[in-house]
């Protein structure tokens, strides 16, 4: 508190004096009008990115001036609840109530949601010290009383696991309010002499001295100055997407946030890193960011792009003057280990930030360095795989890595990527063996056992699977992935009831919208095998289309659409093919539209003699797909329906005349593929028919 009053800042309050008086010590201090953040959140649920940025701006100011006194101070308890927002818009970080300094790391409390793993973590860990402690007091105070003839009495003062505090995502959780504490004072012990003798009353306090060997073998967990980092991250996830983050699962900020910048979501996520080593290592650094956040943009990617390239040109000339001026192969070396270095990075922050082309450059200038390098063959492998480009990982794999490069820790996790892109394509073969090859060269975690297992499950291999999952469990496999492929299990065995109980289980224990997607998938699957009805398939995959984020909807809304083309096909209700153009719309209107969504629109209107929808569908198809015999087919059929609603001297086959012959033209040209259509055979007998009839004159 003496640090504080010779702080200067406007986004901190201004302490004046400390007076005490009897046994009471009182703070004298701005008073800081306005309100907390935690109260305008309760007010308006999220905030633009502009604001957001802002604040974060004077908070790391704020921040700045603790963390940088020559004993720096962590703040501890940085939460929207201890940012007053004043009526000109600024902030001011209030409550230094658990503040510690930082060479002392004497941080006492946390609060959930916003406090780093490693603060909450530390506080567990000092509770656990200092109960242990109190525990070889007593013993040893017992000792003493014996040896001097004396009986002892213990009375537990202060909190106990019965009156703990409730722990709220609000509430600043101090240690004596863990639960099963044993006392925040001292143990008061009573001691006394046979009946003759004076008693004696003093105090044990927690602090004795008296550590067990069971104390002193706790692991330290260090709190320091980047723990205040995750806080502010915390805080600024919460402001940007209304959301208190789960410190267990971070779900990414841009799920959440749809209006927020890559640059700004990737400062957040940070920020909110686990490993403190992965997070900004100082509130210099982290305030820097924030300033330059707008240089993160794609432009200034692409034109950092370009300076790491000419400066790694200038390095790859520096090589080749270094060999003509006879410098020696030790400093050739050097510079081309240092090149080499600085294309993988670039390649790391180009696929992190979803510049794939700029990372595709970088491979090639460092595979022409070192062409048998583990870093950047990985770094190409990841970024095929995060474009969801199967068959390119694979193919890479198999033609760039397979035979050179040598370092097994990088080749284990090549291989699991490679058999997870096999599991995508449906090659269980191919996937189960690649998953094998990982576990050969010692890269063994539960997501491999887990893949590995589902595999074997789609291979009809349940035993195998089986064995692989409790391999995957004794890994630390999460419990929605531990129902997951305990689904798959199931459905090798044709249990459809418990695989689909199974993957509802992992509906309702994740936070990974990939495997809820796909849980949801394979339940509807599970019932559609089974005993499930139609409707229930509906009502399942319409949860998951209200559940599920826009990115993860595709394949739901695809089987979705099917499951009403069915539901219109046994009930002979239209409603539901109005449905399913709903659902196929909605696939287009998120981006997703291929041919065959427009394609299933225009077939359902004319089931539905909807024709001037239909026509309308069907010119966006030529426009936006060029063009192809199946559009004009279909243009073809809605003539024929169209004219046959007319009076018999209205009817005109003009059109149905003109689409026929051009879909019979591309069919034709398309044959050299083998690609027959039975529906232009139909169509050909419907041209005959009208020309027969005198409708079309040749």
């Amino acid at each position: 508190m003496d640090i504080l009053k010779n702080l200067k800042s406007p986004y901190l309050p201004q302490v004046f004096d400390f007076v005490q008086q009897g046994g009471d010590v009182y703070t004298v201090m701005d008073y800081i009008p306005g309100k907390s953040l935690k109260e305008v959140l309760s007010e308006q649920k999220n905030f633009p990115q502009k604001q957001v940025l802002k604040w974060m701006d004077q908070l790391c100011q704020a921040v700045e001036q603790l963390h940088t006194q020559e004993h720096p101070i962590i703040h501890g308890d940085i939460k929207p609840a201890n940012i007053m927002l004043t009526p000109k818009d600024d902030i001011c970080l209030i409550d230094f109530n658990i503040s510690g300094d930082f060479e002392e790391s004497d941080i006492i409390g946390f609060t959930p949601g916003y406090a780093a793993p490693e603060q909450m973590e530390s506080v567990a860990r000092r509770r656990e010290h200092r109960k242990l402690q109190m525990q070889q007091g007593t013993v040893q105070t017992h000792a003493v009383a014996a040896e001097n003839n004396l009986s002892v009495t213990v009375k537990e003062v202060g909190a106990n696991s019965d009156d703990a505090t409730v722990i709220s995502n609000d509430a600043t959780v101090v240690e004596s309010e863990l639960p099963e504490v044993e006392s925040e004072d001292a143990t008061e012990i009573d001691m006394a002499a046979d009946e003759d003798a004076a008693p004696h009353s003093f105090a044990v306090p927690a602090s004795d001295g008296l550590v067990s060997p069971a104390a002193d073998a706790l692991p330290q967990i260090q709190v320091d100055t980047r723990s205040d980092i995750y806080s502010i991250g915390a805080t600024m996830y919460h402001l940007i997407t209304g959301q208190c983050p789960d410190a267990e699962h971070v779900r990414p900020v841009e799920e959440l946030a749809e209006h927020i910048e890559d640059s700004f979501a990737f400062l957040i996520m940070k920020c909110l890193e686990r490993d403190p080593r992965k997070r900004y290592q100082s509130i210099q650094e982290l305030h820097k960011a924030v300033l330059n956040v707008h240089k993160s943009s794609v432009q200034y990617r692409k034109l950092l792009f370009r300076q790491i390239c000419i400066r790694l040109a200038l390095i790859a000339g520096m090589i080749g003057f270094a060999a003509l001026a006879g410098l020696g192969r030790v400093r050739m070396g050097q510079e081309k280990t240092e090149a080499y270095d600085g294309y993988v990075q670039a390649m790391a922050t180009a696929r992190e930030s979803g510049d794939y082309d700029q990372a595709a450059a970088c491979y090639q200038e460092a595979a022409a360095l070192v062409p048998d390098g583990a870093g950047a063959a990985l770094e190409m492998v990841r970024s095929l795989y995060q474009q969801k480009k199967y068959q390119d990982t694979v193919d890479f794999v198999e033609r760039s890595v397979r035979d050179i490069v040598t370092d097994e820790q990088t080749l284990g996790e090549i291989f699991f990527l490679y058999g997870d892109s096999y599991l995508e394509m449906e090659k269980y073969d191919a996937a189960a063996e690649a998953f094998q090859q990982t576990l050969s060269y010692g890269f063994y975690n539960s997501q491999v056992y887990r893949d590995y297992a589902i595999a074997l499950a789609r291979l009809n291999r349940s035993e195998e699977a089986s064995a692989q999952l409790e391999q995957a469990i004794q890994y630390r496999l999460t419990t929605d992935s531990v129902y997951y492929v305990r689904g798959e299990i199931y459905n090798t065995l044709e249990d459809w009831e418990n695989a689909a109980a199974s993957f509802r289980s992992c509906i309702g224990s994740t936070d990974n919208d990939y495997m809820k997607m796909r849980a949801y998938l394979m339940c509807s699957r599970a019932l559609e095998q089974g005993a499930g009805t139609l409707e229930e398939q509906r009502a399942l995959l319409e949860e998951a289309r209200a559940a599920l984020p826009m990115e993860y909807r595709n394949a739901i809304l695809e089987e979705l659409g099917q499951i009403y083309i069915n539901l219109s096909d046994a009930s002979d209700d239209p409603q539901y093919d109005l449905k399913a153009i709903e659902v196929f719309r909605e696939i287009i209107e998120d981006g997703w539209g291929a041919y065959e969504e427009y394609h299933n629109i225009a077939v359902l209107y004319q089931k539905n003699q909807m024709y001037e929808e239909e026509k309308e569908i069907l010119a966006d198809m030529l426009e936006r797909f060029g063009e192809d015999y199946r559009t004009y087919k279909r243009l073809a059929f809605m003539e024929t329906g169209a004219q046959v609603q007319r009076p018999g001297d209205d009817r005109d086959f003009a059109a149905f005349a003109e689409y026929y012959q051009k879909a019979l033209s591309l069919y034709e040209e398309q044959l050299s593929g083998n690609q027959t259509d039975l529906e232009m055979s139909f169509l050909t007998e419907l041209y005959r028919q009208a020309v027969e009839g005198g409708w079309i004159t040749e």
